[in-house]
């Protein structure tokens, strides 16, 4: 996606966007595997006893779409000063005056 449109991370509303669409993705992917595992009895009993909303959609779903949120915001602070340094095939530029 980046490839395709190297722009998308140079306004703070596209990239806020990009980055809600791949933590969605990223969550709805988490809560399907865990539920795989919830519903073959292979966690353990207090994650039963807490159920399935509590454990699997709050804690995982919701869990992994904000880890992935603050894990994006920080890949941006760190990629902001070496993208004029680093070049790697696919290399989204961010303006220097976003994301701070």
């Amino acid at each position: 996606m980046l490839k395709k449109n190297g722009n998308l991370l140079r306004s703070t509303k596209s990239g806020t966007l990009f980055s809600l669409f791949i933590s969605i993705i990223h969550a709805l992917a988490e809560v399907i595997v865990v539920t795989i595992f919830y519903y073959s009895m292979g966690m353990a009993e207090e994650v039963y006893s807490s159920g399935y909303v509590v454990s699997v959609l709050l804690l995982v779903g919701v869990g992994t779409f904000i880890h992935s949120m603050v894990d994006f915001s920080l890949a941006l602070l760190v990629w902001k000063p070496l993208q004029h340094v680093i070049t790697i095939p696919v290399n989204a530029r961010i303006r220097a005056n976003n994301y701070r």
